[in-house]
């Protein structure tokens, strides 16, 4: 009998198990992240649902609440800094479902 090779929610990638909820799109959009008063400006290296790569690296902003806003018109987005690594700061969203919808739509219009 075989064993599946994937539970649910998880996806299978190079070995290891990929437990994002969301798919994650590659981006080199610009953006703004903005953490108390002084805005980090930077690009967004990937992006879901769920929460985006940002680069710069950011440690010292681990466990923050902010607001990055996407390009020069797009969304702005309540999310939280989770972790950075690798050069780049790992947010997670925090999204009102006005701004999931938003942000819905920018990766249909993207994809």
């Amino acid at each position: 009998m075989s064993q599946p090779t994937t539970a649910i929610g998880e996806r299978a990638f190079a070995g290891r198990a990929d437990r994002r909820l969301y798919h994650r799109y590659d981006m080199g959009l610009r953006a703004r992240l903005r953490v108390g008063e002084a805005p980090i400006d930077g690009r967004i290296t990937d992006l879901s649902l769920g929460g985006a790569g940002f680069a710069p690296e950011r440690g010292d902003l681990v466990g923050a609440v902010g607001e990055l806003a996407l390009g020069e018109t797009g969304p702005r987005l309540t999310c939280k800094v989770v972790s950075a690594a690798a050069g780049c700061t790992h947010l997670v969203f925090l999204l009102s479902e006005a701004e999931e919808a938003e942000l819905a739509m920018l990766l249909v219009a993207n994809a």
